[in-house]
């Protein structure tokens, strides 16, 4: 989902909606329209007809090699194809220009690139076979699969490409480190990145329960890069107890990627607990700042870490004063205190006499 006004993404049978292809392996489609986009036309269709029942893919070389495939498809069934490139990153979407490779046979079976065939392109008495591709390193192409039966059978998708590892993906961001920084008033957010691949900019999403996130602001990115780039936002509005963070980071084509998850406890004082006096008698005092009036909850641990006394007060907005038994054996201690909701407030050491 676009999280800014809650758009669903494009279909897979657009083109801004490719699937992209990150290995060699086979896998399954099986269109059933043509997309809420007229991708193609007599501009850039080349050997084919317009679109009838299609998904688009996109895919990367990551060395030089040669591209093969075949679109195993069930007897009786019409598909066609054509691919597009290549580029040196994101593709434009629809493309520009006739595709480098197109079949548009009328024969029915399986199609593909083989490395018999020695034509590029075939009208509809082809034999559903053209030539192979020889790539370079780094090369995005665009693949669109066309069934032309229109009878909603899938195809498999099944590589032959040499080496066979030739496709891999292309991280659209390289993250080396996200973090959420809880401050007194603020909780700042800071990550970095090794790489970036036609980054446009980074949507910082909150969430209350780790599920649901919104956004609550956007930060601009380098776009390419192979260096280190720190980046910083402020969430000067954080939630109350523990706030979820994520970066979706969006490229120049409109594609996106999640980063992961960081959290922070917000537990708004600008004033820290301090305790006194120290060393402590019968009782000691805790001064704390709450935002709005509410119950705060104490509690005793001793220098094993196990909880001696607890207790409640009611305390006003602001900074408060509130008193702390010490019934307890002399020795060294720690004070705890949250909010009716459980939200830390800080906790420090004393001494009883």
């Amino acid at each position: 989902m676009n999280a800014t006004c809650n758009v669903p993404p494009a279909p897979v049978s657009d083109c801004i909606g490719n699937v992209t292809v990150c290995t060699s392996q086979t896998f399954s489609f099986a269109p059933t329209n043509t997309g809420n986009v007229v991708d193609l036309n007599g501009g850039n269709d080349g050997c084919l007809a317009g679109e009838q029942q299609g998904v688009w893919f996109q895919f990367t070389t990551n060395a030089a090699g040669n591209i093969a495939f075949t679109i195993q498809v069930a007897t009786g069934t019409d598909y066609d194809f054509a691919i597009w490139g290549p580029t040196s990153g994101a593709p434009t979407c629809p493309p520009a220009g006739a595709p480098l490779r197109c079949s548009w046979s009328g024969a029915t079976g399986n199609t593909g690139l083989n490395y018999s065939s020695i034509d590029f392109t075939e009208g509809a008495g082809g034999d559903k076979w053209v030539q192979y591709i020889a790539a370079a390193a780094n090369q995005t192409y665009l693949l669109y699969v066309d069934n032309w039966s229109r009878n909603g059978i899938s195809f498999n998708m099944a590589w032959d490409n040499q080496p066979a590892n030739l496709i891999d993906c292309i991280l659209p961001v390289e993250f080396l480190e996200f973090e959420a920084i809880p401050k007194p008033r603020q909780v700042d957010l800071k990550w970095t990145t090794a790489s970036e691949h036609n980054t446009a900019y980074f949507n910082v999403e909150r969430s209350d329960d780790g599920m649901r996130f919104l956004p609550i602001g956007t930060v601009s990115a380098m776009g390419s890069s192979q260096v280190l780039t720190e980046y910083t936002f402020t969430d000067h509005d954080p939630l109350k107890g523990l706030n979820y963070y994520r970066l979706d980071q969006v490229d120049g084509s409109g594609q996106r990627d999640y980063s992961k998850v960081v959290t922070a406890v917000y537990r708004y004082a600008n004033v820290p607990l301090t305790v006194y006096p120290n060393p402590a008698g019968e009782s000691l005092w805790a001064s704390f700042e709450l935002p709005e009036e509410g119950t705060v909850r104490w509690r005793i641990l001793d220098a094993s870490g196990r909880m001696v006394r607890e207790g409640r007060s009611m305390t006003n907005a602001g900074v408060s004063l509130m008193e702390v038994p010490l019934d307890i054996d002399a020795g060294s201690y720690m004070l705890e205190l949250s909010d009716g909701a459980g939200v830390p407030l800080g906790n420090a050491r004393f001494v009883r006499r």
